[in-house]
């Protein structure tokens, strides 16, 4: 229900952007048919070709560290 045909700028707000992202990633929008669940699954976790899906190869090494110390972090609060 928002225009963001008219306002483009709202995109750039966290909530809009967030919603954006993660629907886009989710539903293979932004790399055609590529979903989130292709590339992170319990089976398979593979943080560099999910960062491709969105946000290309910038520092894949990088953020691929970050994200798997984030799920471990994340992993252990659960337990």
């Amino acid at each position: 229900g928002i225009d963001f045909t008219n306002n483009p700028d709202l995109a750039l707000e966290l909530e809009y952007a967030t919603r954006i992202m993660i629907g886009g990633m989710k539903g293979g929008v932004f790399k055609a048919g590529e979903t989130l669940a292709a590339h992170l699954s319990p089976g398979n976790k593979n943080y560099v070709t999910a960062r491709r899906i969105i946000n290309g190869t910038d520092k894949k090494n990088v953020i691929a560290f970050y994200a798997q110390k984030f799920e471990n972090l994340l992993e252990r609060i659960k337990n």
